[in-house]
């Protein structure tokens, strides 16, 4: 199971421009954070524990300023790394009040798959400049059009934090805009409002819900909706997320020290 990228999809989430009446002033993270999850997998009746993904957010200077520097890891068990291993390093550089993304890599490997993207945002020329290379292309160059509001997930997962989502109505739909794969694509959020979850240790919590759309891929269909379990304090910790994949189910819990 991709672990990493069950994480990282769950947060495909809102763009600044259609977004930013509902920003809050204070940063919902603290300028060093570091969060993990435990992945689990839903094979006909039973709950494996089969991942762990970490993400840490911190300043760093980048050509003389200070920038967010977004990293994000994802690791399946040894144990199960005979039926799906999963090896995966995502990071990204951000400016400090508009989360819009300066630079963007990924480096997964899974299984016998590799995967290596790098987008350059210039936002003057108004061009996104690639890297890719994978198990069937060798590296190669290429610029795709920047579309206003376009975010890298990583840049994307913190930004939703920093959103009021007290002044959202439930049933509210808000489009988004994010790079995958030298693609932009148009997905949007889907608000759900207010509900009490329970974590692994039946502690309860307070949250925002929400739901995503995902993009089709090797264990999404097309269409299938995430949930997302936000936080409902200063923090806007993602304490749980759910989906459906092509087999089986999967979950990640933020793990409680």
């Amino acid at each position: 199971m991709k672990s990493a990228q069950v994480i990282l999809f769950i947060f495909f989430l809102f763009s600044i421009p259609l977004c930013a009446q509902k920003e809050r002033d204070n940063s919902a993270f603290a300028n060093v954070e570091e969060l993990y999850y435990k992945a689990y997998y839903k094979l006909g009746f039973l709950w494996i524990y089969s991942g762990d993904v970490y993400f840490s957010a911190s300043n760093i200077k980048y050509q003389n300023k200070d920038v967010y520097q977004f990293i994000s890891t994802g690791r399946s068990l040894s144990k199960y790394d005979w039926l799906y291993k999963v090896n995966d390093r995502f990071e990204s550089l951000a400016e400090k009040n508009s989360y819009q993304p300066i630079l963007f890599e990924r480096n997964t490997h899974e299984r016998n798959d590799f995967a290596h993207n790098r987008y350059l945002f210039d936002y003057s020329a108004k061009k996104i400049y690639t890297e890719t290379e994978n198990e069937n292309q060798s590296k190669a160059y290429d610029t795709i059009e920047f579309v206003e509001g376009t975010m890298d997930v990583l840049s994307a997962i913190h930004y939703c934090r920093n959103l009021d989502y007290a002044k959202m109505e439930p049933d509210e739909k808000i489009p988004l805009k994010m790079v995958i794969n030298n693609r932009i694509y148009e997905l949007f959020i889907h608000y759900l409002g207010i509900e009490n979850i329970k974590n692994r240790e039946k502690q309860e919590y307070n949250c925002y819900k929400f739901s995503i759309r995902l993009v089709e891929g090797t264990i999404f269909k097309g269409g299938e909706e995430l949930i997302v379990w936000l936080s409902k304090d200063d923090l806007r910790r993602p304490l749980l997320v759910s989906s459906k994949v092509m087999i089986g189910s999967v979950k990640a819990y933020l793990w409680q020290e």
